[in-house]
């Protein structure tokens, strides 16, 4: 059976990926799986949903939005493969988005991809990917892949935990829909989003997306006064975005709360973060609230943000922050005019500013600096 090959990254996102050799149009059979053509592989065929069975009922290729039942009865599927397209239907409904048939093949291509990627990296079969195998994909994978899967190992490895292989899969898929939705959105493919560009509503792209990916570019321009940003600023700012919201949902009760009990007990989450959920939690008790979803989401993008502020300030990573830190970072206005009081008021004491004070600093002054946040 004849299938298109996938294409390779576009233009765009060639300054973080090895550019791919030209592939034919179509191919008499897939690929052969081994280190030098993955490469070469974006997409490999997959299951067709739209395949007719005397006995099994087919996918109607009429229908706008594919339903459960209509994945469930499609001939020639894994269970995997039903369950992976269940779980992005449930997403799609959730956004608000139709899945449709193309939208659902896109799907079982990408899966198909990530489980063999994943399956060459896991070299030794054990279910676990190691910084030594990842390191040996140098060839094999696209390096913001690799990037991303090294960044993933290194969030698990702070956590005391390791990276499996199904985590492994889970996250480069999602990393390669982010960087979807992101190109898609390039409508002159000049590797630059303006708001005109993510605001067409032309492009299937979920509504939450849509917005926080207006939301960066519009702090963007309140930092450094541009009026787009690059695909990578915007692919790291919806994917921080997502991971924040799998986090929260992987923690609330079920009941669109937070607990003390499940933020102590959750999986995939910094202490530094769990802290900060717990004392957020603590606060919000004690004016006669819950913590809800949208709250705990909302805390954890704001305090990630105070981090990165810091991060950038204390480039030597000592700790302390000094006047020369701030007149050589990259910070809005706002912020580097807050620390600098902070500065002044422990001079006059005989201290000095500690990163951990200039966090709650921030957080103390949020409102003067907040519409001027750092610019990457």
């Amino acid at each position: 059976v004849c299938s298109c090959s996938g294409a390779a990254p576009t233009a765009s996102w060639e300054h973080r990926s090895r550019a791919s050799p030209a592939r034919p149009g179509r191919c008499r059979e897939p690929p052969p799986m081994n280190a030098d053509s993955l490469v070469m592989l974006t997409m490999s065929p997959a299951s067709d949903l739209s395949s007719t069975s005397s006995d099994v009922p087919h996918v109607h290729l009429a229908s706008p939005s594919l339903t459960p039942m209509q994945v469930l009865q499609a001939p020639n599927l894994s269970e995997d493969e039903k369950e992976h397209l269940l779980d992005a239907l449930a997403k799609a409904e959730a956004e608000g988005a139709l899945f449709t048939l193309d939208e659902a093949s896109q799907q079982l291509r990408e899966h198909d991809y990530c489980r063999k990627a994943v399956s060459l990296l896991d070299r030794t079969g054990d279910g676990m990917l190691t910084a030594e195998k990842i390191q040996d994909a140098a060839n094999h994978l696209p390096e913001d892949e690799r990037e991303h899967l090294w960044e993933i190992l290194e969030k698990r490895e702070a956590q005391g935990a390791s990276l499996t292989a199904d985590e492994a899969h889970e996250a480069l898929e999602e990393h390669r829909e982010v960087r979807r939705i992101v190109s898609m959105l390039d409508s002159n493919a000049d590797g630059l989003l303006t708001e005109g560009e993510i605001a067409n509503m032309a492009v299937h792209v979920s509504e939450d997306a849509r917005q926080h990916i207006l939301e960066a570019l519009h702090k963007a321009t309140a930092a450094s006064g541009t009026c787009a940003i690059t695909l990578d600023e915007a692919h790291a700012a919806l994917e921080e975005h997502r991971e924040v919201v799998a986090i929260v949902r992987a923690i609330e009760s079920g009941e669109g709360r937070l607990t003390a009990h499940n933020i102590a007990a959750a999986d995939g989450i910094s202490e530094d973060e769990r802290e900060h959920l717990l004392d957020t939690l603590s606060k919000i008790k004690a004016s006669g609230q819950e913590l809800t979803v949208d709250s705990a989401h909302q805390a954890l993008e704001e305090h990630r943000e105070v981090v990165a502020v810091i991060s950038a300030i204390d480039a030597g990573g000592d700790g302390c922050i000094s006047v020369h830190n701030l007149a050589s970072a990259e910070v809005a206005e706002g912020v580097r005019s807050c620390l600098m009081r902070a500065i002044q008021e422990l001079t006059e004491r005989g201290a000095v500013l500690t990163t951990h004070e200039a966090h709650r600093v921030l957080e103390a002054t949020r409102a003067e600096w907040a519409a001027s946040v750092w610019h990457q």
